[in-house]
């Protein structure tokens, strides 16, 4: 374990609102410098096609050189931690709960593999454990982390769109997939394209916004 304190923070987590004053990282710890990192969210009941998306466009991005940051929560955030770790690219995770805390159980292999090869990040000691609460506050560090954010599903009432509102209170591009008009799931999403978010249908939308060549 390391311990980061604010003034040796990443600039782009040290300068956002309520920035924490200190954090506790496990793993490769030069990933939370790295400049290309892109944060992935979303329900954690996806639908079929949002687990597919939240992987897919994972493991696309991991393999055109973006570090994929998420919460590690069931759903969206399982998938788009895999997808990173089957492109051989690298992930962050972003706990609402202590390290020693294995919350959700379902995903100890996976965060026990961050923790060895990528990198855990969390603001909350050891022991403490997941409150409801925890995860809203925790996504203010996800969007900071992040260069953008992309959404795959979302409910227009879920913790998805308190990370669409730290990026978009720290100036960051917010990247959202459309869905069908008569999926729940796909509320959120849709509200947001509405006010103005960035519509993406393939990982080229997000090279092209960011000029990045396809190395695919």
């Amino acid at each position: 374990m390391t311990v980061l304190y604010n003034e040796d923070f990443p600039s782009g987590l040290k300068d956002i609102d309520d920035s924490p004053s200190k954090l506790f990282v496990y793993g490769i710890v030069e990933l939370m410098f790295k400049k290309n990192m892109i944060g992935i969210v979303g329900s954690r009941y996806p639908s079929d096609e949002g687990k597919k998306s939240a992987y897919e466009f994972s493991k696309s991005l991991a393999k055109n050189g973006f570090e994929v940051i998420s919460g590690m929560a069931i759903g969206v955030d399982t998938y788009a931690h895999k997808g990173a770790l089957d492109a051989n690219g690298s992930t962050i995770a972003v706990l609402g709960c202590g390290i020693e805390i294995n919350y959700p159980r379902s995903n100890l292999k996976l965060k026990e593999n961050i923790r060895s090869n990528h990198l855990i990040v969390t603001e909350y000691e050891s022991n403490v454990t997941p409150k409801g609460y925890h995860y809203p506050y925790r996504n203010r560090i996800i969007s900071g982390l992040s260069k953008g954010i992309l959404v795959i599903e979302s409910r227009i009432k879920s913790g998805t769109l308190t990370t669409v509102n730290h990026a978009l209170n720290q100036g960051k591009p917010v990247f959202v997939i459309p869905g069908s008009i008569y999926n729940p799931l796909s509320e959120g999403n849709n509200y947001l394209l509405k006010c103005g978010a960035i519509p993406v249908t393939s990982v080229n939308d997000i090279l092209d916004y960011y000029q990045i060549f396809n190395n695919k």
